[in-house]
């Protein structure tokens, strides 16, 4: 954050920096409550979240990895996603998630990172539809 105010010429009131787990429900939370409280509002959300591991192949991978990759890479996504969209609505704001080339490919060495990844890309597809729709007035 530091570098931000530098370039900012110093206006530290323009961040607000976090830390948090994004797999810890609260931490979710807290993300868009404080920057609601700071900035009044949230315009964009960034979904950036991501691990991997490349032991995951299936010989290899255990439950505990399977469950790391997919607790954050997909369901940290969605629930983040989900404590958004009420104040994203209301300021007709937008929504990016960053996932990877690698869900359009096949990896012998690694199948968690990017069947997690085609995961997101699957969820953001079908939340465009809903998002779409809910916009019109239809009903859910």
């Amino acid at each position: 954050m530091t570098l931000c105010v530098q370039v900012s010429g110093g206006q530290a009131d323009r961040f607000l920096a976090l830390s948090g787990d994004v797999v810890d429900p609260s931490a979710r939370k807290t993300i868009v409550e404080k920057t609601v409280e700071k900035f009044g509002r949230l315009d964009v959300l960034v979904a950036n979240a991501g691990v991997a591991d490349p032991q995951s192949g299936i010989l290899n991978a255990s439950e505990e990895t399977f469950d790391k990759i997919m607790n954050t890479n997909v369901k940290a996504v969605f629930f983040q996603i989900q404590e958004a969209v009420p104040h994203l609505a209301e300021s007709k704001g937008n929504i990016i998630v960053v996932s990877s080339m690698l869900s359009f490919m096949a990896c012998s060495s690694s199948i968690l990172y990017p069947m997690s990844k085609a995961a997101v890309d699957h969820m953001i597809r079908c939340l465009a539809s809903t998002l779409d729709r809910k916009k019109s007035g239809s009903t859910l």
